[in-house]
């Protein structure tokens, strides 16, 4: 069964969710630097059988408390469509990129 189908988004399986994944960059990282984690993120994405539809930057944002020695973090959202059972896969390896700071998946929910 196709969740949706349009000409910009391939279909996905029935087993496809959408969430959202917000990222804390390191605010003392390069743009090119940035740049190339955000295509890392893509990359294990793409290989847990996703697929990124939008990537919004909020820029730098001051934290509420400092997070390892940062009172600042760069925070980008990344809005994917994969399949439910690599999603606890696909968290582990996004947390072993030491350039986050701060990582949280939140699923969307399904409107009946």
């Amino acid at each position: 069964m196709v969740l949706y189908e349009s000409a910009s988004h391939p279909p996905f399986s029935r087993g496809a969710q959408k969430y959202e994944l917000i990222l804390g960059l390191k605010p003392d990282l390069s743009a090119d630097k940035q740049k190339k984690i955000l295509e890392k993120v893509k990359k294990l994405i793409a290989d847990a059988g996703g697929k990124v539809e939008e990537v919004k930057s909020r820029g730098l944002t001051k934290l509420a408390y400092p997070i390892t020695g940062f009172a600042e973090a760069s925070f980008t959202t990344i809005f994917l469509a994969v399949p439910g059972e690599k999603i606890k896969s696909l968290q582990k390896e996004v947390k072993q990129i030491k350039e986050i700071l701060r990582m949280m998946f939140v699923r969307e929910e399904v409107k009946r």
